[in-house]
């Protein structure tokens, strides 16, 4: 089913970390599979898997991830990090979609605890980072979708939490355009983050979770917590005061709601 389509050639620096090859599929099952797959047999890291169609396509919690198929960008890059980073790379994929939606759109996006981009409190991409180690090595898959035309009314299941590039905008973004800004944006950052900087900081700035009262499912079918969000550590895990004062600081998971910290009158 995994049928190369065409290499596509952005204009990155002359030696990318992350963009060394980028490759646009027909259809495939899902990007992180195919990504992880090449890495296993010897890939180069730094690659990129792009797909104009998926038959699997997931978000966080396995679930379904819907796209425009052609239009919107279903993306995975690969790399071999090293594993004192590998719990950074959401906190970066988080900042270069951000960075990357406030550039092709012209907004203000924010982040919704770990890394869904939102524009007006809607949904406008997210990420999906999965690792396997083999033997010493750690292999990464940074999975993200930007949706640029998507129209969420067609769905139920999104209808109401779901926007687009266009949708925001007015906007109507060429999917390759997208990715030139996306690889870039995660090129930049990943080389910051292998020359030892911290970008926490400039991400914890676009989380609209800190200061709210949140329900927390850490895993999924999982018991959830209530509390309200204060902080986040530098390696991205969010610091929860529950209501008897505890602190506690969850590694995954996924913010189920998230509302103003309740304030006396």
């Amino acid at each position: 089913m995994n049928q190369k389509a065409r290499d596509l050639h952005l204009p990155l620096p002359a030696r990318p970390v992350i963009g060394t090859s980028v490759a646009v599929y027909e259809l495939v099952d899902s990007t992180n599979d195919l990504a992880l797959q090449q890495l296993g047999h010897g890939a180069p890291g730094g690659l990129v898997v792009v797909a104009d169609r998926q038959t699997a396509g997931r978000g966080r919690f396995s679930r379904e991830w819907f796209s425009a198929p052609g239009e919107d960008v279903m993306m995975t890059a690969g790399i071999r990090p090293p594993p004192d980073l590998v719990e950074r790379l959401s906190p970066m994929a988080g900042l270069a979609m951000a960075l990357t939606v406030d550039e092709i759109a012209g907004v203000n996006s924010t982040l919704k605890w770990p890394n869904d981009v939102r524009v007006d409190g809607l949904k406008i991409g997210g990420v999906l980072i999965e690792t396997k180690v083999i033997g010493d090595e750690t292999l990464a898959v940074i999975g993200i979708g930007v949706n640029l035309v998507l129209d969420p009314s067609k769905w139920p299941e999104i209808a109401k939490t779901a926007t687009s590039v266009f949708a925001v905008s007015g906007r109507r973004v060429e999917r390759d355009s997208a990715l030139a800004v996306l690889v870039r944006r995660l090129d930049e950052l990943y080389r910051r983050l292998l020359a030892g900087d911290s970008l926490t900081a400039e991400w914890a700035e676009r989380l609209d979770t800190i200061g709210s009262r949140v329900q927390l499912t850490p895993a999924p079918g999982g018991e959830p917590i209530e509390g309200v969000a204060v902080d986040v550590t530098d390696g991205g895990a969010l610091v929860v005061q529950l209501d008897d004062g505890t602190k506690r600081a969850f590694n995954a998971g996924e913010v189920t709601s998230q509302n103003p910290p309740d304030r006396a009158n």
